[in-house]
């Protein structure tokens, strides 16, 4: 979908990338003693964005499902 030229997939990707581009222009001027962590769905695919990635989490749980248990079933008895 598209308005007023730019596609409504963009017009929520700018707000996102401004908010990254803030916390990385932050944590660059009081490095090292600054760290943020972030828990958010965002990848953006500029290098800069890329490279401070630690860890994604798509596709694997943050939290293992209980131990005996399948990942599915421990969705569903939940």
């Amino acid at each position: 979908m598209t308005i007023q030229g730019s596609s409504v997939q963009d017009q929520g990707a700018t707000p996102v990338r401004r908010l990254f581009e803030l916390m990385r222009d932050v944590v660059a001027e009081l490095a090292p003693a600054m760290q943020i962590i972030v828990c958010d769905h965002a990848n953006l695919p500029e290098p800069w964005f890329q490279s401070a990635v630690r860890h994604n989490w798509r596709g694997d749980a943050l939290v293992p499902p209980p131990r005996g248990s399948t990942a599915r079933s421990a969705l569903i008895d939940s």
